[in-house]
């Protein structure tokens, strides 16, 4: 009571003429232990703000308030970053004075009850933070951190008048309540919640309006539960650790809803050791099976995960590695993976393929990035890259293009079928051999390692048998050729000189470090030899000659030409594909240009047409 004297926030006033009066009254509860027994016995005086009038009592009245999302975020992020965690209470009361029941309060400020009382306290905690140095969430409007000299973070999650602070600088946290503590009481409180209830409740609360003695059945029944479960650690439970991947799981029934026919999307997320979000809801369209069911499942999960990621970066949580979506359903990865909309698929609406344009939202391991890649059409099977190289200079630079040596056994940006022009063909190969016997093998996470090992035992077999391949059909082997070491799946870096065309070297794209070098006499012959393929994603052309890189980048088909550089992408350049290699892109941009060719042409300028 005193507070809100010393906060002035009414004064006593005759009551005035043709003014309505808002009302208060009295709310009492009782607060309880965890055990159930009674704690205390609570008051609180609230204005009666259901009676006020729009435009004449108030106007806007919209608050944000924390999502259980946030506050288990944080949870999470204190179990595995070893931070304490503090729950501060925030009070404002009110009181009477006696003598003088007559008289009405004018207030100079929102009190508890008011339709504009959320809103009036959010406008000022979020000034005092503000004020004390601490950013707003772009991503969540009650979600406070402030960064400190130390590099670490004070984190703030705002829920109506309750707060969850943490942080692993005691000294930091401690500042902030003792000066809160000059404003708002504080009380140091902490809960927890039940996951394993999720879907109960959520199917519960859509009989609240006319329930029936089924559905009272079910609530004892979920009752009962809960006190048969008291004993046990059910709940999420958060450890430290290392490991701070997010990782989703998504599911869904089928028709799980009968008075609809809708079926039910549950996801949940876990940030290194447990479970910190999930959710259980009735999906707003009716699928017509299994596969949509579990695939508009899917999308909404995929939607949570980039909403997350956003959060966990604001929290300064930065994820190095993409996010695994798990999902049980062979059918609705099939969709996903799929270029082709089928008579059974087309119909789902374009909004639930968020699913696959979300792989362009985030930095990807190159593994993963060219698997999933192919989910816009782009299939890592229908690639095939060609470099020609025509002349001497270049040479230099293309000894360090690594690329015609790729160390992951699923890269499909190799260059590994190479045209060298025949007059600079011996001395071209020298420096190919020599590049890749230097090269360094080993743990692809250490610095200065270029090449790892291939990605299985499948893989590693797959390599060496398209070594063993050019050895039969009488290519020269000129280095590398069989295992490297003996643990792990690792191919020596392997050179082939004199490879004919239609040696399978040649022909099949392997997905390993083997690089295949062709000679050839003029351009009309490299020009038929390197489009003689059924891909076409990218080709690269080293020359010092204008006209013979003019006449190339327009002869060669293929989606993208580099010239004198190499695997060179930028989000503006448009990145197509013939034949093969083009399967899957009218799902794209391209459909509106559905009979014209797109090609990208990168070549390093001395003096670029803006400058």
């Amino acid at each position: 009571m005193t507070t809100i004297e010393n906060n002035k926030t009414w004064q006593l006033f005759d009551k005035p003429k043709n003014k309505n009066v808002i009302g208060v009254k009295w709310v009492y509860r009782k607060k309880l232990n965890p055990n159930g027994s009674i704690n205390k016995y609570k008051a609180r005086l609230l204005a009666k703000g259901y009676i006020q009038q729009y435009g004449i009592g108030y106007t806007e009245i919209f608050a944000p308030v924390a999502r259980m999302d946030i506050i288990r975020i944080l949870l999470a992020l204190a179990a595995k970053m070893k931070w304490k965690i503090w729950h501060l209470d925030l009070k404002l009361e009110g009181f009477i004075v006696k003598g003088n029941e007559d008289k009405v309060y004018k207030l100079h400020k929102a009190l508890y009850g008011l339709k504009q009382a959320p809103r009036a306290w959010y406008s000022r905690i979020n000034s005092y933070f503000c004020n004390k140095g601490f950013k707003r969430s772009e991503n969540d409007a009650t979600l406070y951190v402030k960064r400190l000299l130390d590099g670490a973070s004070l984190i703030v999650s705002l829920y109506v008048d309750d707060l969850l602070v943490t942080n692993n600088n005691q000294q930091e946290v401690q500042q902030l309540i003792e000066e809160m503590k000059n404003q708002f009481e504080t009380l140091l409180y902490l809960t927890s919640s039940r996951p394993d209830l999720i879907f109960s409740a959520s199917l519960l609360s859509r009989f609240m309006q006319s329930p029936s003695e089924i559905h009272f059945a079910v609530a004892k029944r979920v009752l009962r539960y809960l006190k048969g479960t008291t004993q046990f650690e059910y709940g999420t439970s958060h450890k430290p650790s290392e490991n701070g991947r997010l990782a989703g799981y998504v599911d869904s029934d089928w028709v799980g809803n009968l008075d609809e026919m809708k079926s039910i999307t549950g996801y949940s997320f876990t940030l290194g050791s447990g479970m910190f979000c999930w959710n259980s809801k009735k999906q707003e369209i009716v699928a017509q099976s299994i596969a949509e069911a579990e695939y508009v499942a899917a999308a909404a999960a995929v939607n949570q995960t980039i909403w997350l990621m956003k959060i966990l970066l604001d929290s300064g949580v930065k994820q190095l590695e993409a996010t695994t979506l798990y999902c049980d359903s062979k059918s609705a990865i099939a969709i996903a993976e799929n270029p082709v909309q089928h008579g059974k698929t087309k119909h789902i609406q374009v909004k639930f393929h968020v699913i696959l344009s979300d792989i362009l939202t985030k930095a990807l391991p190159r593994a993963k990035f060219e698997k999933l890649r192919g989910l816009h059409g782009v299939s890592i099977k229908n690639l095939k890259e060609e470099l020609v190289v025509s002349d001497i200079k270049p040479l230099a630079q293309y000894a360090n293009v690594k690329k015609k040596l790729m160390p992951n056994g699923q890269c499909c940006c190799a260059g590994s079928r190479t045209f060298v022009h025949e007059r600079i063909y011996d001395e071209f190969l020298e420096k190919s051999k020599k590049r890749a016997l230097r090269r360094v093998v080993g743990d692809p996470f250490k610095k200065g390692v270029e090449q790892g090992p291939q990605i299985d035992g499948e893989q590693f077999e797959k390599v060496l048998r398209y070594i063993r391949s050019g050895i039969e059909s009488n290519a020269t082997l000129e280095c590398g050729g069989g295992r490297l070491g003996s643990k792990g799946f690792f191919v020596q870096p392997t050179v082939f000189s004199n490879v004919q065309d239609d040696m399978l070297i040649a022909k099949d794209e392997i997905f390993g470090p083997v690089q295949s070098i062709l000679k050839f006499k003029d351009i009309e012959e490299v020009i038929r030899r390197a489009n003689a393929t059924r891909y076409g994603l990218a080709a690269g052309v080293f020359t010092r000659n204008v006209n013979t890189a003019n006449t190339l980048m327009r002869a060669l088909r293929a989606g993208t030409v580099w010239i004198n550089c190499f695997d060179v992408f930028d989000a503006a350049i448009p990145f197509g594909g013939y034949k093969m290699s083009g399967i899957g892109r009218e799902k794209g941009i391209y459909s509106l240009h559905n009979y014209l060719q797109v090609k990208a042409v990168v070549s390093p300028l001395n003096n670029p047409a803006w400058i």
